[in-house]
C-alpha cells in the first residue's frame, strides 16, 4: 500500500537518487554526460534544502517503509536562488564549460512557460524506476488533486516536454494543453521541440 506524506530532511539522499541517479535528457545534454549530470542534480537537491523551502513543497510516496516517489508543487512562482545554481554549474563543467553552455541556457529560458497566477502548480513527479508501473504516479497525482482543492485553488497546472510520456497521465486526469513554446535551437541542443503547459480547472 502506498502512503503519501510530507518530505523530511532525512529523505534527501533518497530523493536525490530517485530524481537524479538516472538524469533526464535535458540535464545530460546541458552538462555533457551522465556522471556529471548526476553530481549536478544531487547538488541542486541540496540547494532546495527540503523541506524548509517556504514556497516549493515536497511530498513523498512511501511503500513498505521505502520512499518510492515524490511530488513537488508550488502555489506561486518559485525559483532557486540564481547565483548558487550558477556556481554549481561552474563547478560541474568549469568556467570555460559554463561559457560554452550559455547558448543552451538561453534556449532553456526561451521555452520556459510561466505558471498561471494562483494555480496549484505541479513542479515535478518522479518515481523510482524500480517501482514504475505500480500506480505510484497516479497516487501522487490523486493526492495533488485533493490538496489543490483543500488549498482552494481554482486551477492546477503542469509544464513538461512536448511529446513526453507523462502528458497522457495528466490528460486522463482532466488536464488540457493550453500553450506550447517551440525553439529551433532548443530542439537542436536537447532533441525535443520545446515545452507544453497543461491546466485543469477545479470546481
Amino acid at each position: 500500500m502506498v502512503t503519501i506524506r510530507e518530505a523530511v530532511a532525512e529523505d534527501n539522499p533518497r530523493l536525490a537518487y530517485i530524481v537524479f541517479n538516472e538524469p533526464d535528457f535535458e540535464a545530460v545534454a546541458l552538462i555533457g554526460d551522465v556522471p556529471r549530470a548526476r553530481t549536478y542534480g544531487y547538488g541542486k537537491i541540496a540547494l532546495e534544502k527540503i523541506p524548509s523551502s517556504p514556497i516549493r513543497h515536497t511530498v513523498v510516496a512511501e511503500q513498505d517503509g521505502i520512499v518510492v516517489g515524490l511530488l513537488q508543487y508550488a502555489m506561486e512562482k518559485e525559483y532557486l536562488p540564481t547565483w548558487p545554481v550558477v556556481w554549481l554549474l561552474v563547478k560541474s563543467v568549469g568556467p570555460i564549460g559554463f561559457l560554452r553552455r550559455i547558448p543552451k541556457l538561453r534556449a532553456l529560458r526561451r521555452v520556459n512557460i510561466d505558471t498561471p497566477d494562483g494555480a496549484f502548480n505541479i513542479e515535478a513527479v518522479n518515481v523510482d524506476p524500480a517501482y514504475q508501473n505500480q500506480k505510484i504516479g497516479s497516487a501522487l497525482l490523486e493526492w495533488a488533486n485533493e490538496e489543490a482543492v483543500r488549498r482552494h485553488a481554482k486551477q492546477m497546472s503542469v509544464s513538461t516536454w512536448i511529446g513526453y510520456r507523462s502528458i497522457g497521465l495528466y490528460e486522463r486526469d482532466g488536464f488540457t494543453q493550453i500553450q506550447t513554446k517551440r525553439d529551433a535551437e532548443y530542439e537542436r541542443y536537447f532533441g525535443v521541440p520545446g515545452r507544453v503547459m497543461l491546466v485543469k480547472n477545479l470546481p
